[in-house]
């Protein structure tokens, strides 16, 4: 943590060296569901993090749906709603909200349907 507090947003959109391929520290928090570390990150988050993407294409957004982490999830869209989850596709075609759908999360889904602007949709 000493070197996100030296410059937080640079290290927070910097691909790791390990792990899954193309994530950024926030994916790996999210994957691990790292509550204590996902609570400094999601202070200090910037645009560059949220949209950043792994080798599948798949943003923190996707994968705090796909984790089925819906306090994450809400934090990312009431705070920063920059990725838009209903056009923003993977590797697989599916954006944050069909992958709420894939999970056979129904509050993931009500969520997204809540925060989000239907106009969207259409």
């Amino acid at each position: 943590m000493i070197l996100l507090n030296q410059n937080p947003n640079r290290q927070m959109n910097e691909q790791l060296n390990y792990g899954y391929t193309g994530n950024t520290i926030l994916h790996e928090a999210i994957y691990w569901n790292a509550n204590s570390i996902l609570n400094y990150l999601l202070k200090n988050v910037c645009q560059e993090t949220l949209k950043a993407t792994n080798i599948d294409k798949n943003t923190v957004l996707h994968i705090a749906t796909l984790k089925q982490l819906d306090w994450v999830v809400h934090i990312l869209q009431k705070n920063y709603p920059i990725v838009n989850a209903f056009s923003n596709f993977n590797a697989k075609g599916d954006s944050p909200f069909l992958c709420a759908i894939r999970t056979g999360s129904e509050t993931l889904v009500r969520l997204y349907l809540e925060l989000c602007d239907l106009n969207i949709i259409y």
